[in-house]
């Protein structure tokens, strides 16, 4: 069974294949409406210690690389190489 604690005190699970931050991420990302309740949701996951490729390679996996291109480029949270990462991927 997976913690049920907050993102940020979240450590990976032994039998959890990737973190629960990575997933609360992509899920926060992988909408059409972003309120800026999601806004600070994004800010707070994306502050912490994060594996950016793991966030890529789902949003790939899922067809949502899109959204969350979209969603990312709005926080000040997103390194740039991820923002590099994210705008080659969509040209």
């Amino acid at each position: 069974m997976l913690p049920t604690t907050s993102p940020d005190s979240l450590a990976r699970h032994p039998d959890a294949p990737v973190r629960c931050r990575e997933i609360a991420l992509l899920l926060c990302c992988a909408r059409t409406f972003f309120s800026e309740e999601h806004a600070r949701e994004l800010s707070s996951l994306a502050s912490g210690t994060v594996d950016w490729t793991e966030v890529l390679e789902l949003a790939q996996l899922h067809g949502v690389l899109p959204l969350v291109h979209r969603n990312l480029a709005r926080d000040a949270n997103t390194p740039d190489t991820v923002r590099q990462r994210l705008d080659r991927a969509a040209h």
